[in-house]
């Protein structure tokens, strides 16, 4: 399949147009998820740091020794899946969880069995509200706690949200009841990848029991759920991509199909016409457009074979109005050629001009004929002056009617009645039609010329007593070389009266013909103005 060929250029538009559709939704939808995304992590480590804000101002900080508060703080750093900093006032790190690591299931709780802080859920610990086994270091203060605790913790059945704990050091120290000194937050996906951490970052103020500030929560480098579920769509989004250019391409190229189909089916139709088979057309085609397109190919080639056979009659027309007076003259000169009387010989010559005069009056009138229909015209349009130029056409003619002893009258307005033509053509139809009223009408008889105006047009009579237009012969008579049946005696070459019809339809306008009841026949002729 070519490149230039509308089949591969619609296929490849197609899927263009899919793979810039599919990158500027991809775009938004990524954008669109990854602000959305962005601020549930920050959401989510803003609760954990509120959270982790309201557990830790029951605790003395200064009072606290830095490797507590670290385990404290890494426990913290475990369920938030954060970095967790605590720093001072002055700008000193007090603890650093660093990373988080989730693999490490040893929990580090502070709290002391007589706090009773009231929690609305369950703590931090990544589980369902089942026993859950940790370590447990209790309260630096009491001397007799000092040890690390096996405990169980469960939720207490009555109160909700109240947890007991219950365990015994090695020296038989039991713990009975206390709640956990901070809530619970859900975090909403419990999946992380370790390498993949957020950008967000959160600081919280921490305040000691007299509402004193006693340094700063930072929490960072949580967990970038973001990033993998963006990671998934986008994915998701990829394929989803791939197949729908994919698919488009495939759309593409099968409406190129039904588009490349019938052009090609024109192509050959065309070509079969260019080969001589003037018959050939096209076929309906499946589409409104293409079959618009079918029609006016077919509506050319109609015109095309009419104008051939136009042309093909013409040509065998005109050789047989040639071949009559180039007989007759070539007969004449033969009988010329051995006659010895003078009388003989210029009754031969007389012939033999006349038909001269004949083939050049038909030559001109076959110029004529050939430059109006080809559109060459020379000549600019200008306005015309129809009445003076009808005048100046009918003084030769009415001098030739007047030998013949036929009667010729012309009615003209007064008034100057102009439009825009081509004035030497419309004296030359005006000529050929006063030429046949007065060489078809007999002496005795009469010619009229007439101008009007009639609803914004110029309408022009020429009518005649003569012999009239036999009504078999009526809607032939605009033919080249077409003559009536009864005018055959009479000397012509039946193309006045298509010069005629040829010079009104280059203005235009329009010519009717009929027989008068009285006799003769009557011409008009309607020129916009």
């Amino acid at each position: 399949m070519k490149r230039e060929s509308i089949r591969w250029q619609l296929a490849v538009s197609y899927a263009g147009i899919a793979l810039l559709a599919t990158l500027a939704l991809g775009l938004v939808l990524l954008t669109t998820l990854n602000r959305y995304y962005n601020h549930k992590e920050m959401e989510f480590m803003l609760r954990y740091g509120q959270s982790i804000q309201g557990a830790l101002s029951v605790i003395a900080l200064d009072r606290i020794p830095p490797d507590q508060l670290s385990a404290q703080v890494n426990s913290f750093s475990i369920f938030s899946q954060s970095r967790i900093q605590i720093v001072s006032p002055d700008g000193r790190t007090l603890a650093d969880s660093g990373l988080a690591d989730v693999r490490n299931n040893q929990v580090m709780l502070f709290s002391a069995p007589a706090v009773a802080t009231r929690a609305d859920g369950s703590d931090m610990i990544y589980a369902t509200r089942d026993a859950v086994t940790f370590t447990y270091t209790v309260d630096p203060e009491n001397e007799s706690m000092q040890e690390a605790v096996q405990v169980e913790m469960l939720p207490a059945e009555a109160s909700p949200g109240e947890w007991f704990v219950t365990g015994s050091t090695n020296s038989g120290v039991v713990t009975t009841q206390f709640v956990s000194a901070f809530e619970i937050v859900e975090p909403f996906n419990q999946e992380m990848d370790s390498a993949s951490r957020s950008n967000q970052r959160v600081e919280l103020p921490l305040y000691d029991m007299n509402e004193g500030e006693v340094g700063e929560l930072v929490l960072s480098d949580g967990p970038a759920y973001s990033r993998q579920i963006v990671n998934s769509v986008a994915q998701a989004w990829l394929a989803a991509g791939v197949l729908a250019v994919l698919l488009s391409g495939l759309v593409g190229y099968v409406v190129s199909l039904r588009i490349s189909r019938p052009v090609g089916a024109l192509a050959l139709t065309a070509h079969e016409m260019a080969q001589g088979n003037l018959k050939a057309r096209a076929q309906a085609a499946p589409t409104l457009e293409l079959n618009q397109l079918s029609s006016a190919f077919n509506h050319m080639a109609d015109h095309i074979q009419e104008t051939i056979f136009v042309l093909r009659r013409f040509v065998a027309d005109a050789a047989h109005e040639l071949k009559t007076p180039l007989t007759v003259i070539r007969t004449n000169l033969e009988l010329l050629q051995p006659e010895t009387d003078l009388q003989r010989r210029e009754k031969y010559v007389k012939r033999a001009v006349e038909q001269v005069i004949y083939l050049d009056e038909l030559v001109e009138n076959l110029l004529d004929l050939s430059r109006l229909e080809s559109d060459t015209l020379t000549e600019k349009r200008e306005l015309v002056n129809l009445p003076d130029l009808i005048r100046k056409v009918s003084e030769v003619y009415a001098g030739r009617a007047e030998q013949k002893n036929i009667g010729f009258t012309i009615e003209m307005p007064e008034a100057e009645l102009t439009l825009p033509g081509y004035g030497a053509k419309l004296e030359l139809a005006t000529a050929n039609l006063l030429d046949n009223a007065i060489k078809f009408t007999p002496s005795g008889g009469s010619v009229r010329v007439a101008l009007f105006v009639e609803d914004q047009q110029l309408k022009l009579v020429v009518e005649d007593t003569g012999i009239a237009i036999p009504e078999q012969d009526l809607p032939q008579i605009f033919n080249r070389f077409h003559r009536g049946s009864n005018s055959t005696a009479i000397q012509g070459s039946g193309l006045g009266l298509a010069i005629v019809d040829a010079v009104i339809e280059l203005h235009n306008g329009r010519i009717t013909v009929e027989n008068r009841i009285e006799g003769g026949t009557r011409f008009t002729i309607y020129l916009p103005r």
